[in-house]
């Protein structure tokens, strides 16, 4: 039995009797040296070899051949898939959505069509209204029951009202098409006025409408 030291670690190898100047790698740290001869080396004697470093048999250098690059990188299997060639991966030539694009294109339009359908029905509804008054207003005077004057200034009004709400619900519809950038704003302008004071409705889809236009992605999707 032959006893020596690890030249790295200093821990005990034992090898069978016969194995002088054959290699041996020492359980602790790996180390590959030389079996000294004799029972036992002492640490740094003569007989001692340097320690000669671990390498693998695939990057050990051969003579006359030219040396390799340690970075190694594994061959592929023939049956196995190439991880650099995934038919599942997503393709690399897709386009960058912009604004213009389908996809910005339906967020804005269904942004749009929350205050864009409010304020469709609440101007409809008022046209309806005001239309009533108008044709009130033209019987009251017909028949002379109250002062001309009084008739006159109510059907101007209501006929001026009437303008603008038949305005607005041209607005909504275009604001539903997402055309004539303005004309959506000027809409939701008058409908947040004409709230004012009698009627929170037109007032709050007005202010969404108006929240919603102002936004670029929203804007650019006009046509």
């Amino acid at each position: 039995m032959i006893e020596f030291p690890c030249h790295t670690c200093n821990s005990i190898l034992r090898t069978p009797a016969g194995t002088e100047g054959k290699q041996s790698r020492c359980p602790s740290c790996g180390m590959i040296q030389v079996i000294p001869g004799g029972s036992a080396a002492a640490p740094g004697s003569s007989s001692a070899q340097s320690p000669q470093p671990y390498s693998s048999p695939a990057t050990e250098h051969k003579p006359g051949a030219a040396p390799q690059s340690s970075f190694h990188q594994p061959a592929v299997h023939p049956t196995q898939p190439d991880p650099y060639n995934n038919p599942y991966s997503s393709p690399t030539d897709y386009k960058v959505a912009t604004p213009g694009h389908d996809y910005y294109d339906s967020q804005a339009a269904a942004k749009l069509m929350g205050p864009a359908i409010g304020l469709l029905v609440i101007h409809i509804l008022g046209a309806l209204f005001l239309g009533l008054a108008i044709l009130s207003g033209m019987m009251s005077l017909a028949e002379g029951g109250n002062p001309p004057e009084e008739d006159y200034v109510m059907l101007a009004i209501c006929g001026f009202s009437l303008f603008l709400t038949l305005f607005c619900i041209f607005g909504s519809v275009l604001m539903l098409r997402r055309k004539m950038w303005g004309i959506c704003i000027t809409t939701t302008i008058i409908s947040l006025v004409s709230g004012l004071g009698c009627c929170f409705l037109p007032t709050a889809f007005g202010i969404w409408g108006l929240v919603i236009l102002i936004e670029p992605m929203v804007k650019n999707s006009f046509r």
